[in-house]
């Protein structure tokens, strides 16, 4: 569900300016209608179909329709001014993420709770990557299928949940929110748990969601625990992505297992060298072993991706029981961001 916007003003480079921006970023929120008279306003849509009206106080008097039960504020010029008449004063010049999240707190203070996306629930597919080892590009190749499936037109969210997040060097932060901000907000234990993570994402110029890294990297400790990360999961099924990859270094934990147990695939990135290959299978046996102790269905999820070959040095594993995703030659690419740019373009994991 979109929440339906409509905004009055006089002023049409104003209008059309804040109306591009906010189709731009949250044209998957809101239908978003702009108006510069009173009288096309009331022509052209039933006010009862709207959820939030904002309107320019010499223009509209929301006394003329206080029996209407829509969210309604006033345009303010000034960030000082907070209420006009008894209404929200929404200032007109803030960031376009700040005046976003003040149509969305109209949106809640009216209806009660935000219900964004519900007909969506619970349907991202959940992706989760790892490896056993450094060095392998798993950051890489997650990276890559997020941006790959994002040119495919799907709506995808990339979330690192590596102890020491690198998520800040492959995209570029617009936003000044980071992973921390997720963190509080899951110990705050708030019911508005998923509008309020989703008010924090970033988006990359590539199209891929994400929250930056977190100020303090030892924050990332504060939710290794299986609550939270099943609180955090269940509200970011709750937008409306139709993937969701998770980057996680490998540690045996129980908080692992739960990453495992709520995800839909499992990548495994491997190098192909015989090092590499002798520690991913006994990865598998371990894991196998997991899966007879405890009645899981780990293994069976378990797809390997290929990075770094060369047909001088790395052989692939001869394990039928294990499907091969994807093989990824050796890029000599002077930095991760054109590597990534360059694994995109060879569409070798577009189809996963």
């Amino acid at each position: 569900m979109k929440i339906k916007v409509a905004l009055l003003d006089n002023n049409v480079v104003y209008l059309n300016k804040i109306s591009n921006a906010l189709k731009s970023n949250y044209g998957q929120k809101l239908d978003l209608y702009i108006f510069t008279s009173k009288e096309t306003l009331l022509q052209s849509i039933n006010l009862s179909d709207l959820h939030v009206l904002i309107v320019n106080k010499l223009m509209f008097d929301f006394q003329e329709i206080a029996d209407i039960k829509i969210a309604k504020g006033y345009f303010s010029e000034s960030k000082e001014i907070s209420e006009i008449n008894n209404f929200k004063a929404i200032n007109k010049f803030q960031k376009i993420n700040d005046f976003l999240e003040e149509i969305l707190n109209l949106y809640e203070e009216c209806f009660e709770r935000i219900s964004i996306n519900k007909t969506n629930s619970n349907q991202a597919k959940i992706i989760s990557y790892t490896s056993f080892s450094g060095g392998t590009g798993t950051s890489t190749i997650a990276i890559s299928e997020a941006i790959s499936k994002t040119k495919k037109g799907f709506k995808v969210l990339y979330l690192n949940l590596e102890y020491f997040d690198s998520t800040d060097v492959y995209f570029k932060n617009h936003q000044d929110t980071s992973f921390s901000n997720v963190v509080f907000l899951l110990k705050k234990d708030d019911m508005n748990l998923a509008s309020k993570l989703e008010k924090n994402l970033s988006k990359d110029d590539n199209g891929v969601f994400y929250y930056s890294s977190p100020i303090i990297l030892l924050d990332k400790l504060e939710i290794n625990n299986i609550d939270d990360i099943n609180k955090l999961i269940t509200a970011l099924k709750q937008m409306e992505f139709d993937y969701i990859i998770i980057d996680r270094n490998i540690d045996f934990s129980i908080v692992e297992k739960t990453i495992f147990d709520l995800s839909d695939s499992l990548r495994f990135v491997v190098d192909g060298t015989k090092i590499g290959n002798y520690k991913f299978l006994k990865l598998i046996n371990s894991l196998s072993l997991v899966d007879k102790r405890e009645n899981s269905s780990i293994c069976q999820k378990i797809g390997i991706i290929y990075n770094k070959m060369s047909s001088s040095f790395n052989n692939t594993i001869q394990n039928k029981e294990i499907p091969v995703l994807a093989i990824v030659n050796k890029y000599n690419a002077s930095d991760d961001k054109m590597l990534i740019d360059e694994i995109v373009s060879k569409n070798v994991l577009t189809n996963l």
